[in-house]
């Protein structure tokens, strides 16, 4: 959607954006501390972790120049009147900057850059009261790197002196009639973020934001199909050549949860759902440039500086060098384009070592999407079109109603078959499962085709209950589960008083060979002790013996060979009863347990009774 309000409108516009649930913005710019900052010397900070600025030098320092950065993705290769001549590059910014114009004449003044004119817009007529010293950092990145790109282009800083973006960015759309947007801050994705894809929509703007600071997260709107997501790599140079370039560790990349995979990268990407970055440049800090500006106390001086707040106004900037050779169709989209229909042959390098949270790897990754702009003479003076126009397809919906709870979704066809689609409930592809009613949508992803449906998806409260019995389940129609429940009750307890009742007769049969084993046990004591006393003091008397319930009379001339045996006769039996007892103990746990969930069941029921509706 292109927003066009008037001039006069432009505070309601920003009262309104504001009023709307928006997220967190943070700067996508992170620096390299030095050795005034004591400790933190040869660190990084962050904007968005609120980390405090780094002191500023008299001199450059070890950050990249222009004429290293422009050695280093061919940049000098490119015709000085294709250097973004009669082109604009929107800046979006927050809070602003009140040197941002002498700093940027400075850092010409240094480096040899021929001086211009920054239109430097605030929102709100004025600029604020306070400023905030990361800001000012990003919008003297932004600008600077932006001019060392493309001198030729005017360069327009929009601020919202409130800090929010998304004013500034209608704003610009609605007063100024931008063609290039670049956007150096973004937030992590949030479940409302597709209510801001309209801000998107101008075919004649080039959109670029910024993949974030943080491994693996997705930002937005670097994340919005309409928008080029420039991600982050680490650079090294000797001599002023390219030693190497690989996957910054700390830049933001991803699969989207909420949008849909744009047509123009289905190519290099076979999921539903969008990824990011789609190209990169350095930002690593470690591997960072020189910036010049002046803090809120007033110093000024350099600093080294990285984040994809780097890279993205240098890919802003090439898009101006494109439009100066009158080459409109955003390059992003042309570069997908070719990877598809010309093989993989395009101006790119492929960076094919390190990683975010995603290894960088031989063609697209979510490390550094298609690559660096090592070539970037041919990036911009690329030609081609898109494919041919996509036909019409025919999209049906089947299983619209649904009981809860099942996780099942509509089935979806496509004429002619087999076209991927995008689906999704309330605007979200997770698949409801609670009782309501959602519009689901079904749209056709494909670069060849066209087409979606929209319909009525319901989810229906369950006609069975379902509950367990003993550990199984049972399905029972809801109008008769009361009355399932009550006589489920009268059979668990009937069952509860057998199963107690069991138990109190294994515990007896316990108890009985309990006290069985022990007359055995001082059976065995007295038998050995008088086998024992006849070996050493015979005697001619016969012997009376009372032994597990029998007497016996033993003759004295054969006691100690009766008694010999009986002793092994007394262990075999005590063995015996041991062996009964670990039965008898296993019976008792068992029943035990057994007695245990039927009275479980017994209080779970009983509370399901009692919470139903009378």
């Amino acid at each position: 959607m292109n927003h066009i309000v008037p001039k006069a409108a432009a505070t309601l516009l920003l009262l309104a954006t504001t009023i709307t649930a928006s997220p967190v913005i943070h700067p996508s710019i992170a620096w390299k501390y030095g050795w005034k900052d004591g400790t933190n010397a040869n660190t990084i900070g962050f904007a968005k972790n609120n980390d405090a600025t780094p002191s500023t030098y008299s001199y450059p320092g070890n950050g990249y120049t222009p004429s290293n950065i422009c050695t280093a993705y061919g940049i000098t290769k490119i015709p000085a009147n294709l250097r973004g001549a009669g082109q604009t590059i929107t800046l979006i910014e927050a809070y602003g900057s009140p040197t941002i114009q002498s700093d940027l004449a400075y850092f010409c003044d240094t480096f040899g850059l021929p001086k211009t004119k920054l239109q430097v817009i605030y929102t709100e007529g004025h600029p604020p009261t306070k400023f905030k010293n990361d800001w000012r950092s990003e919008i003297a990145l932004d600008a600077e790197w932006a001019h060392v790109i493309a001198p030729g282009a005017t360069i327009q800083v929009v601020t919202s002196g409130v800090g929010d973006c998304f004013a500034a960015l209608e704003y610009a759309e609605a007063n100024l009639n931008p063609t290039i947007i670049s956007m150096s801050w973004g937030s992590p994705e949030w479940s409302q973020e597709k209510s801001f894809d309209d801000d998107f929509t101008n075919s004649q703007i080039a959109y670029f934001a910024a993949t974030g600071d943080t491994r693996g997260e997705r930002d937005y709107p670097a994340i919005s199909p309409n928008v080029t997501a420039v991600g982050g790599t680490s650079l090294t140079m000797q001599s002023n050549s390219v030693s190497g370039e690989s996957a910054w560790a700390s830049g933001g990349g991803g699969v989207s949860k909420y949008e849909a995979v744009p047509y123009y990268q289905m190519a290099a990407n076979l999921g539903a759902f969008r990824e990011i970055p789609d190209v990169s440049a350095v930002a690593d800090p470690y591997t960072g440039v020189a910036v010049y500006l002046t803090d809120n106390t007033g110093q000024g001086g350099w600093m080294t500086v990285g984040g994809t707040s780097l890279a993205t106004p240098i890919w802003a900037a090439l898009q101006a060098c494109r439009d100066s050779g009158n080459q409109p169709l955003p390059m992003t989209q042309l570069l997908y384009i070719t990877q598809r229909y010309i093989g993989g042959s395009w101006p790119l390098q492929d960076v094919t070592t390190g990683r975010n949270a995603y290894s960088a790897v031989m063609g697209y990754d979510m490390a550094t999407g298609l690559g660096v702009p090592r070539l970037a003479s041919q990036v911009v003076s690329l030609t081609g079109t898109s494919q041919a126009p996509p036909q019409k397809a025919t999209v049906s919906l089947s299983r619209l109603n649904v009981i809860e709870k099942t996780g099942q979704g509509v089935l979806a066809s496509t004429s002619p078959k087999n076209i991927p689609l995008s689906i999704t409930y309330n605007g979200s592809p997770t698949i409801p499962t609670t009782i309501g009613k959602y519009t689901v949508g079904a749209t056709v992803i494909s670069p060849d085709y066209t087409g979606g449906t929209t319909n009525t998806f319901t989810v229906m409260q369950d006609p069975y209950i379902h509950d367990t019995l003993n550990g199984k389940p049972v399905n029972i129609k809801r109008a008769l589960y009361p009355s399932w429940l009550e006589t489920t009750l009268v059979s668990l307890k009937t069952k509860a008083a057998e199963q107690s009742q069991l138990l109190g007769t294994y515990e007896s049969n316990k108890a009985a060979i309990v006290a069985h084993k022990q007359s055995l046990s001082n059976s065995l004591t007295t038998v050995s002790s008088q086998r024992l006393s006849a070996i050493e003091t015979p005697t001619a008397a016969a012997r009376t013996e009372l032994v597990d319930g029998v007497t016996t009379i033993v003759p004295s001339a054969s006691f100690i060979s009766w008694a010999t045996k009986e002793i092994a006769t007394l262990n075999a039996k005590i063995v015996a009863l041991n062996k009964s007892a670990a039965q008898a103990d296993a019976s008792i746990a068992s029943e035990g347990l057994a007695l245990a969930n039927t009275n479980a069941e017994i209080v779970a029921k009983t509370k399901t009774l009692n919470s139903l509706p009378q």
